[in-house]
């Protein structure tokens, strides 16, 4: 996936996000494209960069059905992103984080927490 974060004073910024991951059979998650925005506080020691992005998007999530057939679910919800930052220069930092999509509007069967992923993520300024 991509961000795009529009920085003010590196204190916080605003932007948008587009994911898409592949189906995870360990866990029954089919594949789900998400896009949407985010505000992103940061809160920096030193080298480090710790943030919480509350933001907002529109997914779509292949769903298994009963009886074994797969079909798309579109929803809207909030999404929450919290991660770690080291900075490694002014213009680059790597870390983690962790990515969570809620499922708020759409079928019964995909209300909810739809998904939450650990992931590596590198950062380059301009």
């Amino acid at each position: 996936g991509v961000d795009y974060e529009n920085s003010y004073h590196r204190t916080y910024g605003i932007g948008g996000y587009l994911r898409m991951y592949g189906d995870n059979d360990d866990n029954g998650q089919g594949e789900i494209t998400a896009f949407g925005v985010f505000i992103r506080p940061h809160f920096t020691r030193q080298a480090w960069d710790f943030y919480v992005s509350p933001g907002f998007g529109f997914f779509q999530e292949e769903v298994a059905k009963t009886n074994g057939s797969k079909d798309d679910e579109s929803m809207i919800g909030p999404v929450l992103m919290v991660g770690l930052l080291y900075q490694l220069n002014y213009d680059m930092a790597v870390g983690v984080e962790n990515f969570q999509i809620y499922g708020w509007f759409g079928d019964d069967a995909v209300l909810g927490q739809r998904s939450s992923e650990l992931l590596a993520r590198f950062r380059y300024s301009f």
